[in-house]
């Protein structure tokens, strides 16, 4: 690890997480469930084509700690093949990206159609 990123994780990402954090659940297979703080970017809509046609996807991204012992919590080892809770909408993770020795960014998309991802969805029969 460089000098810098000792001294940011000493100084810099606790303060950053506690100010801009918001608490997220990670959830990945044969793992237990890890509640921790991460950097939540916005939900972004694209157009994505598919053999029935185009539909709409939504996407965002999060940047979390992979410092288990820190105070936000964190993943040592994020994967593909997690799920994300952020405001009770399940994400799944598209992509991992390492930032730095103690950083990565987790690419998502929605694993249903947005209104049937919300908590407390109730259909309406049609």
């Amino acid at each position: 690890m460089s000098r810098f990123d000792t001294q940011y994780a000493a100084g810099g990402r606790p303060g950053l997480f506690h100010h801009l954090g918001q608490t997220i659940t990670y959830s990945a297979p044969d793992q237990d469930d890890v509640t921790l703080t991460a950097l939540v970017g916005t939900v972004e809509q694209r157009l994505q084509a598919d053999d029935a046609g185009e539909r709409l996807v939504s996407g965002r991204s999060v940047t979390i700690t992979t410092d288990p012992t820190a105070a936000q919590d964190g993943v040592a080892d994020p994967r593909r093949t997690a799920v994300v809770t952020i405001d009770g909408t399940r994400w799944s993770v598209v992509s991992v990206t390492t930032l730095s020795a103690n950083l990565a960014r987790l690419d998502l998309t929605l694993l249903e159609r947005f209104e049937q991802a919300r908590r407390g969805y109730r259909p309406t029969g049609r």
